[in-house]
């Protein structure tokens, strides 16, 4: 009903929306989750906010388009990891609208270990700087913000070396927005595992995209290596 009305109210072209958790998902699920639609990780981008720090771009776990966009733009490419923003970039960059449906909300299972989700977000990073090879619009400031994040906390913590006091107060800093992090998802989930998981699962998100896109970087935008893939076994 949601996508029904938002489409005969825009006449887009194509639409996207928001993912989100049941209340019978395990814990880690519902602090990846957390980590995932957080404003202070990518809920910015992926739709769970009006106000957005980037462009947004359908994902494939919630996107839909009609079939004549769809004949005229083809479909996925490819890209191992990324594909469906790639796909998005087509859509948008054909000039059709798109609809952002806020409450078009899809239930979302995520990674079932911790190390499944480091080797996603890795990827992530690693996909982002496919993308930008593929189309410099694809990369943009905000994108950056989880290697900027790795590069800061490896000069803060190399700079304590010579001035602990200024490392401290940093190390403290980030551990008190953890804290208020793991005290809101265990009360908007009701669920102290989860709250408890989200100290894990935010770092591993932040770093994990972090280091797969400076690795890639490196790689790609530096040296001219041709595309890889990060993690491809073990993935799911």
């Amino acid at each position: 009903l949601e996508i029904d009305t938002a489409l005969s109210e825009t006449e887009a072209d194509a639409f996207g929306g928001p993912d989100s958790f049941r209340a019978d998902f395990p814990p880690l699920l519902k602090a990846i989750n957390y980590s995932m639609t957080s404003f202070l990780t990518t809920g910015g981008i992926r739709g769970h906010h009006s106000k957005k720090a980037g462009k947004f771009y359908p994902r494939s776990f919630n996107m839909g388009l009609s079939r004549s966009l769809y004949e005229k733009i083809g479909g996925f490419g490819s890209l191992r990891h990324g594909q469906d923003i790639e796909f998005s970039n087509r859509i948008i960059k054909s000039g059709a609208k798109v609809a952002h449906v806020q409450n078009a909300i899809v239930y979302h299972k995520r990674r079932t270990s911790i190390k499944k989700f480091f080797r996603q977000v890795y990827n992530w990073g690693v996909a982002r700087i496919n993308l930008y090879k593929t189309d410099k619009a694809m990369l943009e400031p905000v994108h950056f913000f989880p290697a900027v994040a790795l590069w800061l906390t490896i000069f803060i913590l190399l700079l304590g070396i010579f001035l602990p006091g200024i490392t401290s107060f940093f190390i403290i800093i980030a551990l008190l927005l953890l804290v208020f992090s793991m005290i809101d998802a265990g009360i908007r989930y009701k669920s102290p595992k989860a709250g408890t998981l989200v100290a894990l699962i935010i770092p591993i998100q932040i770093y994990g995209y972090g280091i797969g896109f400076t690795i890639a970087f490196v790689k790609r935008v530096i040296f001219g290596k041709k595309e890889f893939s990060g993690f491809t076994k073990k993935y799911y």
